[in-house]
């Protein structure tokens, strides 16, 4: 990995009850039973740096990347550049990419709010708000999968360091302590195949191992986002109203 490619450090730290719903609250016995496989990691054969190996933004490239992969399974994509990647970090945090001071990362529970009272921007200058959010308990892998079939997607924030940069670079999954250069890290949650758990991050599928997850994932949500369904229902088969119902239409 070049020096350019580098871990930079963009999520902040976990806030204590900073997202009051939590996904234990509604996930209901009734629930089908996850499937052995889910997911899609080649959905995109280019997921998209989308400014993350040069900004620390990757809480807002991971939101790209969770509305590439709900709007692709419809067959629909969604268009989201660079250009509008860093306007949402800019317009969130005061992120000004000719200040590298500015350029401290996001709070996760703070960049949800956004995203619901916001949304994301994308090249055609619509926004892509998400209904609600709740919060999964961290390292709780049962929870963090259920969340990721449901919803389309389990939004993590993970601690990683420069193995996990090497283990990136080398194709190998991300396991293990995280070594030197550790810190906060926001990625989407996609996929179960065959037992092996993918994540998209700097533009690529990324396998992590259960392990990894249930040791070093410190903070996690889930969405309910419009871009995921189809005629008011997910591909689930999920009705949109009766998920906002069970979401309290979140305020947190």
């Amino acid at each position: 990995m070049t020096e350019e490619m580098r871990f930079k450090r963009g999520l902040l730290p976990p806030r204590e009850n900073a997202v009051k719903l939590k996904f234990s609250m509604y996930a209901k016995p009734s629930f089908p039973k996850r499937p052995d496989e889910f997911g899609d990691p080649d959905l995109m054969p280019d997921w998209f740096l989308l400014g993350n190996s040069k900004f620390g933004n990757c809480f807002w490239a991971g939101a790209a990347h969770e509305t590439f992969a709900w709007s692709g399974r419809l067959g629909q994509r969604v268009h989201i550049t660079t250009k509008d990647v860093l306007s949402d970090y800019s317009d969130a945090t005061g992120f000004n990419p000719s200040d590298p001071s500015t350029d401290a990362g996001t709070d996760m529970a703070q960049g949800a709010a956004y995203r619901r009272k916001v949304g994301i921007l994308d090249s055609s200058g619509n926004r892509h708000k998400v209904a609600a959010y709740v919060a999964l308990k961290p390292g709780n892998l049962e929870e963090m999968l259920n969340a990721a079939w449901l919803f389309g997607a389990a939004s993590l924030g993970v601690t990683i360091g420069r193995n996990q940069e090497e283990q990136f670079s080398r194709g190998l999954p991300w396991d293990g302590d995280p070594g030197a250069n550790a810190g906060g890290h926001a990625v989407p949650l996609i996929a179960d195949k065959g037992g092996k758990l993918f994540i998209i991050t700097w533009g690529k599928k990324q396998e992590v191992t259960p392990a990894f997850l249930e040791n070093y994932c410190d903070q996690a949500l889930c969405y309910l986002s419009p871009d995921m369904l189809k005629n008011g229902k997910s591909l689930d088969g999920f009705d949109l109203a009766d998920l906002q119902s069970d979401l309290n239409l979140l305020t947190a």
